[in-house]
């Protein structure tokens, strides 16, 4: 996948995504950013020697990020590297880069755990919403959405059973046990959806909702630690975060529904909701806020912020020279997995030692 222009401006995109179908979360962050640079005329190659152009973008491969070259390239990092600084296969500084996270709680993690090898910035990727068409009106007394996303089973069994008691029809879709086509229908008929799910550093499924215009009720995760099971945030995550404040819904204001922090509030929501349905506008806020174009810009203007505080003048590639031969991600084999695992136990030590 390649698309040529004055090569000075062309970004090196690396990712081991590219070849997928973008199902999962990287993989929609890198097929929507192309889309999105598309869109707006910017030139990129896929997967060429680190050093083939002046741009780079390392999306999610540590073994690219262990080899980017010190000179002569502006680098940003990220969003799907690593989820904390200490997983980082290196500890060394990044010069001429800047790192990407999915949102500001995110960023504010990091800067709590102390990352400070170069800067940290909030971005979040593009979506289409001609990919996901606004439904046609549905019937006052059409089903309510469920999403349930790795949160205690016993607060789905509350939700469902105010649901019953109002006597509201429901539909549960549960997190990894699903297919986009269904999650799309299941949209399409619903009257709204009751989000009930762990922490997101972006939501992309969630703002899928949003763009097709349908409103959504927020149970928010507002810790690291509900999550569940619970042995899942507990290896992850040092019990020092424990205080951390997150969110399921980073991108999110009063056109695209209603947030709450408790299911306690859930009751008196429900009533809102349904008296506010017509006065929501969630397509309005994605296409305003997160349109393919509008952060495929902001992701090329942080090029523009690294040369600018570099002061470097263009690298012109030398007459006749062509680009080294294509960058290969490895595979995600389980030997690699395995290393990559031992490398962040080291990483922690090390991050620990010196703290």
């Amino acid at each position: 996948m390649t698309v040529s222009a004055g090569g000075n401006r062309t970004i090196n995109l690396i990712s081991t995504c590219a070849n997928s179908k973008g199902i999962s979360g990287p993989g929609k962050v890198f097929h929507n950013l192309v889309r999105g640079l598309e869109k707006i005329g910017q030139p990129y190659v896929v997967n060429m020697a680190l050093n083939a152009t002046h741009l780079l973008w390392v999306h999610d491969d540590l073994r690219a990020l262990v080899e980017l070259p010190e000179r002569g390239t502006m680098k940003v990092l990220g969003p799907n590297l690593v989820v904390l600084p200490q997983h980082l296969p290196t500890r060394q500084h990044f010069a001429d880069s800047l790192y990407l996270l999915p949102s500001p709680w995110v960023v504010d993690l990091w800067r709590l755990e102390g990352f400070a090898q170069c800067p940290l910035r909030a971005w979040a990727v593009g979506i289409d919403a001609g990919d996901v068409p606004p439904r046609a009106q549905v019937p006052d007394d059409a089903p309510v959405l469920v999403y349930f996303k790795e949160r205690d089973p016993e607060e789905l069994e509350r939700v469902l059973s105010l649901l019953r008691r109002h006597a509201m029809r429901h539909e549960v879709i549960s997190y990894g046990s699903y297919a986009q086509s269904d999650y799309l229908a299941s949209l399409r008929s619903c009257s709204f959806v009751i989000w009930l799910g762990r922490q997101e550093s972006q939501g992309i499924a969630l703002q899928e909702a949003l763009a097709t215009d349908v409103p959504v009720l927020v149970v928010d995760a507002i810790s690291l630690f509900q999550q569940h099971p619970p042995d899942k945030p507990r290896a992850l995550f040092p019990p020092r975060l424990a205080s951390t404040r997150t969110t399921s819904a980073p991108y999110f204001d009063e056109r695209c529904g209603i947030k709450v922090d408790s299911l306690n509030y859930l009751d008196d929501s429900l009533a809102l909701m349904r008296e506010r349905l017509p006065s929501f506008e969630p397509r309005e806020f994605v296409r305003e806020r997160l349109s393919l174009e509008k952060r495929a810009r902001e992701f090329v203007g942080f090029f523009e912020e690294l040369e600018d505080e570099a002061a470097l003048p263009a690298i012109q590639q030398p007459e006749g020279c062509e680009p080294q031969s294509s960058y290969r991600p490895r595979p995600g084999t389980r030997l690699r997995l395995k290393a990559f695992r031992a490398a962040q136990r080291l990483s922690e030590r090390l991050w620990r030692a010196q703290a």
